[in-house]
């Protein structure tokens, strides 16, 4: 059986890479869905068909899998429920170059970006972004619609809570636990274990402030 083509949860910068990862893996793309551009505009060659709540549409569901290319961890975790919740395929994409290791497990509706590498044991929650070049250690456990930038290195046996995000080049050392909702500055490196709602800044990290609400920026996105 033919696998159905995928729709796209966003056509912003984030559903562009994730189009062209696609066209990586030969996934046949069915086109975007996006509040914010027109329906019938094309972007890279590709066709916006309608806005985000299209998505739980019976006829879109059984037509096609849905990737969500967006990065907000908050609309990442809300628009995977509702689309679980409303019977749609969720679709993980893994690129060719990916490495994820055999006792690895990732969950639903995970994006793994090119040249990243899940290790042994280790354990990827649904609605996960993972950006190019980042690794994820042995035995370490990521919470639910976490964001990884570009170049975020976990060592081994971090455990990490529900909708965390990680900047570009930021590292965290082993062992180490972070709460729901944290915010990691890109290039900060983490060397202690903290609550829910805290933002690191720096190298060493240090705390600046509680993050605000993870759904502040996506409000209007959610389903």
């Amino acid at each position: 059986m033919t696998a159905r083509a995928v729709i796209l949860l966003g056509a912003g910068n984030q559903g562009r890479v994730a189009l062209d990862l696609l066209r990586d893996a030969d996934v046949a793309v069915l086109g975007f869905l996006d509040d914010t551009k027109a329906e019938g505009a094309r972007i890279d060659g590709v066709p916006v068909l309608g806005p985000f709540a299209q998505a739980l549409a019976s006829d879109w569901r059984a037509r096609a899998r849905f990737l969500l290319a967006f990065g907000s961890p908050s609309e990442r975790e809300s628009w995977g429920e509702a689309l679980r919740r409303s019977g749609a395929t969720l679709f993980s994409l893994v690129h060719p170059t990916a490495r994820v290791a055999r006792t690895a497990t990732l969950g639903e509706g995970v994006f793994l970006s090119a040249y990243s590498v899940v290790f042994p044991n280790a354990t990827v929650g649904d609605f996960t972004m993972i950006n190019n070049h980042c690794s994820i250690g042995h035995d370490c456990r990521i919470g639910v619609a976490n964001l990884f930038g570009p170049g975020v290195h976990l060592a081994g046996n971090v455990t990490t809570g529900a909708r965390c995000a990680f900047g570009a080049g930021s590292v965290v050392q082993p062992c180490r636990t972070l709460g729901r909702d944290v915010r990691v500055a890109g290039g900060a490196l983490v060397h202690e274990s903290v609550g829910d709602r805290v933002t690191l800044v720096g190298n060493p990290a240090r705390r600046v402030l509680e993050a605000g609400s993870p759904g502040d920026a996506a409000a209007d996105r959610a389903p």
